[in-house]
């Protein structure tokens, strides 16, 4: 198990990361090379946007932001790393207003339909109402 202080960044090894299996998002390739070159030019950005991830190093924010410096051979990462229930890093994940990937929209309906079972206020997550009941909608009530 990893753990640092839930509000401080610190290096850690990628090999100790994992992307979220359960992540709605992908990244179109345009958008993923333009997310590489802008680490390459600024790769101090990522400690003032850290990975953030679960005790067991799965990643709930920065999935993309991880994908893009594994591709570009980083060998840590800053990150917090803490750890957090499961619903809270979903919660989380949908929070994360990363701009460089796209919504699978049948996968992000599944994940707010889990959510709303589990009892999560999905008015919380950044979604307006019609937006929200479009993608509910998705999948059927």
């Amino acid at each position: 198990m990893i753990e640092t202080n839930e509000s401080t960044a610190v290096a850690i090894p990628m090999s100790s990361l994992h992307p979220a299996p359960w992540n709605p998002r992908s990244i179109k390739d345009e958008r993923f090379q333009n997310l590489c070159r802008s680490l390459e030019a600024d790769p101090a950005f990522l400690w003032r946007r850290p990975i953030l991830a679960q005790a067991d190093g799965t990643i709930y924010a920065g999935n993309m932001r991880f994908r893009a410096a594994q591709h570009l051979g980083f060998t840590e990462v800053p990150s917090i790393v803490e750890d957090i229930p499961d619903q809270l890093a979903r919660e989380r994940a949908l929070r994360d207003t990363a701009q460089w990937g796209e919504w699978e929209e049948d996968d992000l309906a599944a994940l707010l339909r889990e959510l709303r079972e589990e009892g999560s206020e999905l008015d919380l997550l950044g979604f307006d109402d019609k937006e929200l009941q479009q993608l509910l909608d998705r999948l059927g009530k």
